[in-house]
């Protein structure tokens, strides 16, 4: 899971509190990640959201399925209800496929066409087994027909070094980590995994669309969750200042410094994702065996 934290001290100090929270709250991004809930103001509080004392859980939730005896069991839930409730998200984080400049498919297209002749020739890079970047490739690689080589790092900052080095044939990275080296040329882009067009990479075309791989639409998110027993009314409030937080302009900005879309939703609409989600991942993790080596 990737952190992405956001310094509040160069907010306005008249800043709503909302708006602080988003600025200062660390997420545990991508595909099923909770934010801390404290930085809403909610997190170790009484059921009814206040008195919060200290710092949230902040819990890593990965992608629905826990690790257990060494193997990713996908049988789990994203969120224990007993613990966590859905309130908001607050961002989306596209992923892009890349590759090595030297690699001569010119677009994704003669790439699929070139994997599917070379089964387990092509490798791709991850910043872990289980990490987001790993099961949005291995979707990839299911929906198009590919067959490569899975190759784990600890990190994204080790993975894309190997693949700029040539080590590796490809990845899914985050927009964030791989803009700067697509502007440069020093890694070509094939596609993006959202279902439109980025403004940080306008050229890059999305996927789904360039591929013609209909619902190969993904991406990382982040948001909140409220702790268990906390008022379906109390949620909704919160959610209401998570939307109007997300709607500043300077703080649309920052996030899109980042590679992230500042997005919200209503709490009923995050617990609905998060059922999707697991059930879409749950099934990625089962079909590729994926294992903690």
């Amino acid at each position: 899971m990737r952190r992405v934290r956001v310094r509040a001290k160069r907010l306005p100090q008249q800043a709503d509190p909302a708006r602080r929270a988003l600025a200062a709250g660390t997420g545990h991004g991508s595909l099923g990640a909770a934010g801390r809930a404290e930085a809403l103001g909610i997190a170790r509080a009484a059921p009814g959201g206040r008195q919060p004392p200290g710092r949230g859980r902040g819990d890593r939730l990965r992608h629905g399925c826990e690790i257990r005896s060494r193997r990713l069991h996908p049988a789990c839930g994203f969120l224990r209800p007993d613990l966590d409730q859905p309130l908001s998200l607050i961002a989306t984080v596209p992923y892009v496929l890349v590759a090595n400049p030297a690699f001569p498919a010119a677009g994704i297209r003669e790439f699929i066409a070139s994997a599917r002749a070379n089964p387990d020739k092509y490798t791709f890079a991850s910043s872990g087994t289980g990490a987001t970047g790993h099961l949005v490739a291995e979707l990839f690689n299911s929906m198009a027909g590919i067959r490569a080589r899975h190759v784990p790092y600890k990190g994204s900052v080790p993975a894309i070094t190997d693949l700029l080095n040539g080590n590796v044939t490809y990845a899914f990275e985050t927009l964030a980590a791989t803009a700067g080296h697509v502007k440069s040329g020093r890694l070509k882009a094939y596609g993006i995994s959202s279902a439109r067009r980025n403004d940080a990479l306008p050229e890059v075309a999305p996927v789904h669309e360039s591929a013609q791989l209909p619902g190969f639409e993904v991406v990382a998110w982040i948001g909140y969750l409220a702790p268990a027993g906390t008022p379906a009314e109390t949620r909704a409030r919160l959610a209401a200042e998570v939307r109007k937080a997300v709607q500043a302009g300077d703080l649309r900005e920052r996030y899109a410094a980042l590679g992230m879309d500042p997005v919200s939703s209503s709490p009923e609409d995050l617990g609905a994702l998060l059922k999707r989600e697991h059930e879409r991942y749950a099934a990625i993790v089962k079909r590729a065996n994926i294992r903690i080596d």
